[in-house]
C-alpha cells in the first residue's frame, strides 16, 4: 500500500501536485483571497491537494482497488482532496482517511465525479458536496467517520 502526503500549487490553468513535501509557505486563507497583489500565489493546503477553479480535471489511483493508493492526512490535515469552483473535476480510486474534517469536499463545483473512492476514519464526513450542480457519486465506500459517510448540501437562497 502506498500512502501519499501532497500539496497543490494554482497557477493560472495549472495545478501542480507536489508529493511529498511542505514547499508551500502560505496557508489556504490566501487561497480564496480575491485580490493577490500582483504575484503568484503558492498555497499551502488544508488537505493533501487543493484544487481551486481548474476545470476538467482528473485525479486517479492506479492500483487495481482504492485502498492501493492511500492519501492519509494523520489527522494532520483538514480536507484529503478539496475541490472548490474546479468544473467537472473526476476523483477515482482511491482512498482517503484520517482527516479533521472531511475526506473529500467538494464545494462550488459544476459538475463532478466520485468514483469507486473509499473514505474512512475522518473526523467529520467521508465525502461533503456543498453548492455544486450536476454531481455523480458512483461505487464509493465510506465508514468510521464521525458525522456520516456522506453528505450533499445546497445552501439556502437569500
Amino acid at each position: 500500500m502506498r500512502r501519499l502526503l501532497a500539496h497543490a500549487t494554482v497557477i493560472g490553468a495549472i495545478v501542480l501536485i507536489a508529493l511529498p513535501g511542505n514547499a508551500f509557505a502560505h496557508d489556504e486563507r490566501e487561497a480564496t483571497a480575491p485580490n493577490h497583489g500582483g504575484r503568484v500565489p503558492q498555497y499551502r493546503t488544508s488537505g493533501p491537494a487543493l484544487v481551486l477553479g481548474k476545470s476538467n480535471l482528473q485525479i486517479e489511483g492506479t492500483g487495481a482497488k482504492p485502498d492501493d493508493v492511500v492519501i492519509d492526512a494523520q489527522f494532520r490535515r483538514l480536507n484529503a482532496i478539496r475541490a472548490d469552483r474546479a468544473d467537472g473535476v473526476y476523483l477515482r480510486n482511491f482512498m482517503t482517511q484520517r482527516t479533521t474534517f472531511n475526506g473529500v469536499y467538494i464545494m462550488e463545483s459544476d459538475g463532478f465525479a466520485i468514483d469507486r473512492l473509499t473514505s474512512r476514519w475522518n473526523d467529520e464526513y467521508g465525502f461533503l458536496t456543498f453548492a455544486d450542480d450536476h454531481g455523480l457519486y458512483a461505487d464509493c465506500e465510506a465508514y468510521g467517520n464521525g458525522d456520516s459517510g456522506g453528505s450533499t448540501r445546497v445552501p439556502r437562497p437569500t
